[in-house]
């Protein structure tokens, strides 16, 4: 009986410990559990993914992500690898983000150095910077770079290396993690951003649609858009501009628009010295037109616009009148994120396209002559009308400087820009800036009829050989004088029987007066 008590007391005691363990496990159990989902979890890693496109300039989002995959800037933006960033972690003992005093402090650091601010900008606010590694877009094939195992806390992501034939993107803040968009009630720790590259459309052209020959001013314009987003703004920008050495300098002018307008009208007209100065390179022959903090200022409060620049050149002696005359430009501006360092972009290069023509007069039989003389026109119309002397559009312009004189010899020859190539840019016979060139006969060689009208010629890329002189001469047809027609040739036999009959009837009269008056004078 004692044994079975002593199991009845010991059942009991393990009774009581096992509801003892219960009780400890129930009590503890809500100090282990996850806080509620509004709250920032603070065991959690996060992460940012950079994912980079390409967007044409004309394409520029006006839609912002929302840290959520699946954003496309635009239609027809590519997804773009060799992009570099890199990620820093934004430091201040009173930026802490579990906390709403820490937000509280980030918002007031934006407010102050704006969404879009250089690094300098940051640590000069108080903040600090340490960095968490550079990656490259697509680098493992996906076309995106990620940071991993982030600490909670805001960062700062800026791109270091840009691709070839693109504008920089602005340097951003991002938060791990931000409240999800969708569920406004939970937070995302994995949080995805799509910085915009804008395809960089800066180009150069030679504004030659009414040039027609050599030695005459030859401008070239730079277009290039005004960098920057938001609050960034551009702190560097040089237009630059290498003429060839058959080119001389003369001077350069600046516009912001969207086209150049003179006279000015709606575009912002720069000025030098006051919006920008020029320095030309002896050596290189660079011309380096950069903004001035007047013309900067004009500049950011334009940005997207277009920056027209126009440098003035004359052709020069040593150009041999055929061939290409080449020019290329650039434009230099301030990384994203610092107001020193510059990175430069070149434009392809840019050209303008002279050829050699030779004129040759001959008759229906293909012989050659001597001594006709020609002024030479132009016109951009395949059927100008000849009543409108200056009117390039639809009528045609005598090519001042430009003549074809043979004199003793059967031909001449004159330089002329292709007829199909203009502004950079291949052209097709109906494009307003194509060159038809027409011959006007000032004089006749001697036996046959001036021209009736003007002999057409173009000056194409499939008649002009590798030496850029026309594969065949112009071959200009006479036909003799009257075509052919015989005229009465006075003195002929005709006129001659004519004469002798008349100066016989002429004799007889006399005669007869004479024999009258002997008449008279005997009767009296």
């Amino acid at each position: 009986m004692t044994n079975n008590l002593k199991n009845k007391r010991w059942r009991g005691a393990v009774a009581l410990l096992a509801a003892c363990a219960v009780g400890v496990v129930a009590f503890a159990a809500p100090a282990a559990a996850a806080p509620p989902a509004q709250m920032i979890d603070t065991s959690k890693k996060g992460s940012i993914t950079v994912t980079k496109f390409s967007t044409p300039d004309d394409e520029r989002p006006t839609t912002e992500g929302n840290g959520k995959p699946g954003f496309v800037p635009s239609a027809n933006s590519t997804l773009l690898d060799g992009a570099t960033f890199e990620v820093f972690k934004v430091g201040n003992a009173a930026l802490d983000l579990t906390k709403n005093s820490g937000w509280q402090y980030l918002e007031g650091l934006i407010s102050n150095v704006g969404a879009n601010p250089t690094a300098a900008a940051i640590t000069g606010a108080g903040a600090t910077l340490t960095t968490q590694g550079s990656k490259v877009t697509g680098a493992d094939g996906t076309g995106v770079a990620k940071w991993s195992n982030l600490d909670i806390g805001a960062y700062y992501v800026l791109e270091t290396n840009v691709p070839a034939g693109h504008k920089a993107s602005a340097p951003f803040f991002v938060t791990i993690p931000m409240t999800d968009p969708d569920n406004l009630n939970t937070w995302m720790y994995d949080v995805h951003v799509f910085p915009k590259n804008i395809q960089d459309d800066t180009a150069k052209v030679p504004l030659d649609t009414d040039k027609y020959t050599v030695g005459q001013e030859l401008t070239w314009e730079i277009r290039t858009t005004i960098p920057g987003d938001g609050t960034n703004d551009v702190k560097i920008m040089t237009v630059t501009d290498t003429p060839s050495a058959m080119l001389d300098y003369k001077s350069v002018t600046m516009q912001i628009g969207n086209t150049w307008q003179n006279p000015i009208g709606t575009n912002v007209a720069l000025s030098t010295p006051a919006d920008f100065t020029v320095a030309v390179d002896g050596p290189t022959r660079k011309i380096s037109a950069t903004l001035t903090p007047t013309g900067l200022a004009k500049a950011n409060g334009n940005k997207g616009a277009t920056l027209l620049t126009r440098v003035l050149t004359e052709v020069n002696a040593s150009y041999p009148g055929q061939g290409v005359l080449e020019n290329t430009g650039g434009v230099i501006t301030n990384k994203p994120g610092s107001d020193t360092e510059t990175e430069e972009s070149a434009t392809p290069p840019s050209i303008t396209k002279y050829a050699d023509v030779k004129v040759e007069k001959i008759n229906d039989a293909k012989e050659l002559l001597n001594g006709a003389e020609f002024d030479v026109y132009y016109s951009h119309s395949a059927t100008p009308d000849f009543s409108l002397v200056g009117n390039a559009t639809t009528g045609f312009v005598k090519m001042d400087g430009v003549t074809c004189i043979m004199g003793a010899g059967s031909s001449c020859e004159f330089n002329v820009r292709f007829s199909d190539f203009a502004e950079n840019t291949q052209l097709g016979t109906t494009d307003a800036r194509y060159n038809y060139y027409w011959l006007v006969e000032t004089k006749a060689p001697k036996g046959y009829e001036l021209l009736a009208e003007p002999w057409g010629f173009t000056v194409t890329k499939d008649n002009v050989n590798p030496s850029f002189q026309l594969t065949n001469p112009v071959q200009v047809v006479n036909v003799i004088r009257g075509a052919g027609l015989e005229l009465p040739f006075t003195g002929g036999a005709g006129t001659v029987a004519f004469l002798v009959v008349g100066i016989a009837l002429l004799a007889g009269a006399t005669s007869m007066i004479v024999i009258r008056s002997r008449q008279r004078k005997a009767q009296a």
